[in-house]
């Protein structure tokens, strides 16, 4: 045929949804496998904590689409690569060109389509692959080779250019020895007048008071940190200065409320 590589694209018409992709490809009509000239077999399965159900196809089926398999170069992390066996595309009952990736489970081969197979209105006919897990695809042109060989080739040549990438990471990272360390520090504050006293400071008229965030700090071994939290459960606690001196930590939720509740203050 005189082919060794194709183009896969699939862009969602809804980007926070899996499926309902529009396709485009470069396939040749032979390298297209028609849902009718293959049985595929729906089971519920609890995979981790994800339960879901998951197609299967036996060795017949898989030696009929054996000589049209192909190697994508992105790859599928929920298939390990001893047990990867490529991909296929399939033409659905609504003539949509399907990328299935190929997941060897003993004698039978798991399916990992990257949209559904059964357009939505009439999957009521087709309850086989109504819930079928569908995988997220990326967005942009994904590459596909004929042969394992070159899709080897590929990952190899890919995998030496990112060490080469990480050792100039490395090497860049070295000249970040003299890391700044800063905070972030409201304005400073004088009290005008205690509207409600707090047992969380001490401060009272005509004191100065103000907040400062850690964002980078440097340990006694010189080496920086970063300590601003994430999401989670994690708080960032603003260190609170009254007369230029440190007097505790307050959580974020509770320094605003000095200002809103208990003093009255200005700018300085």
């Amino acid at each position: 045929m005189g082919y060794t590589s194709f183009n896969y694209k699939a862009i969602p018409k809804n980007p926070n949804s899996r499926g309902n992709n529009i396709i485009f490809h470069d396939f040749p009509e032979e390298y297209i496998v028609s849902m009718d000239d293959i049985v595929l077999d729906n089971r519920d399965e609890t995979i981790g904590a994800l339960r879901q159900s998951y197609l299967y196809m036996d060795k017949t089926d898989y030696n009929y689409i054996k000589p049209v398999i192909i190697w994508p170069t992105h790859t599928l992390n929920v298939i390990d690569d001893s047990d990867y066996e490529g991909a296929f595309v399939v033409r659905t009952i609504d003539e949509r060109d399907v990328l299935c990736y190929i997941e060897k489970c003993g004698e039978e081969y798991r399916l990992w389509p990257i949209d559904y197979l059964i357009p939505w209105k009439q999957r009521v006919n087709h309850e086989e692959l109504n819930h079928v897990f569908v995988y997220r695809f990326p967005k942009r042109n994904i590459k596909c080779f004929l042969k394992k060989e070159d899709y080897k080739k590929d990952l190899s040549k890919k995998c030496k250019q990112a060490e080469k990438n990480y050792v100039k990471y490395v090497d860049k990272k070295e000249e970040l020895c003299n890391i700044p360390t800063f905070a972030l520090t409201s304005p400073k504050f004088k009290i005008i007048s205690v509207v409600k006293k707090t047992k969380w400071l001490t401060a009272k008229d005509g004191d100065v008071i103000y907040g400062s965030l850690p964002v980078i700090e440097t340990d006694n071994q010189g080496v920086a940190h970063k300590l601003l939290k994430g999401i989670g459960t994690q708080t960032n606690y603003i260190n609170v200065y009254v007369n230029g001196k440190f007097e505790r930590q307050m959580g974020p939720l509770d320094f605003p409320k000095l200002f809103l509740e208990n003093y009255k203050v200005e700018i300085i």
